[in-house]
């Protein structure tokens, strides 16, 4: 299966002999997997990606391991709003208020319930579909300064994109990666590996 598996294109398949009891309570990819944690996420996200490569790539890991995998996905487009906070609290604006204003447009933000005689309806704030899908629209978006004025939100904040996770994967508190892989056989006596 797995050398007719292979040959299909965009498919990454992974066959593997379910045992009849599961013992833990995650179904994996593989038979074994490794956890990698970090509260610097950078690090975390660098990191995990040259071990995979090391695992997959590396002739001695070749001969022990099969189906190495991980469940970190860079590919989710993403937007990050650094506000610069010496240009924000000249104009009057915290970061708590570019918050604010982010959550209005693009949050669930109730703002009344309507009540009929047979239910009550939620008003919720959002942003037309075609500018939330448009990340060009954050640049037209305005925060409320503690004077009251508008102050256009790329007056105190860069705009920059990027790629993200697909999804942040936690184990306890902290961020994190799983590294799946199959293996092949044993490893003998006295072998050791260092990444």
């Amino acid at each position: 299966m797995r050398g007719k598996l292979a040959a299909v294109p965009g498919v990454n398949a992974f066959p593997q002999m379910l045992p009849t009891i599961r013992i833990g309570g995650q179904l994996t990819k593989s038979q074994y997997q490794f956890t990698l944690q970090s509260p610097d996420t950078n690090e975390l996200y660098q990191d995990a990606p040259r071990l995979e490569a090391k695992l997959r790539t590396d002739p001695e890991f070749q001969k022990l391991l099969q189906d190495v995998t991980s469940d970190l996905q860079i590919t989710n487009p993403q937007v990050n709003v650094d506000i610069d906070r010496d240009k924000a609290s000249a104009l009057g604006v915290s970061a708590n208020q570019v918050e604010d204003a982010l959550y209005t447009a693009y949050g669930q933000r109730q703002v009344s319930t309507i009540y009929a005689p047979n239910n009550a309806y939620r008003v919720i704030t959002e942003l037309e579909n075609q500018y939330q899908l448009d990340p060009s629209a954050l640049s037209m978006l305005y925060v409320r300064s503690s004077s009251g004025q508008l102050v256009p939100l790329n007056a105190v904040a860069r705009l920059t994109r990027s790629l993200g996770p697909l999804t942040i994967n936690h184990l306890g508190r902290f961020t994190s990666v799983k590294v799946r892989h199959r293996l092949l056989s044993r490893p003998s006596a006295g072998w050791a590996c260092c990444f």
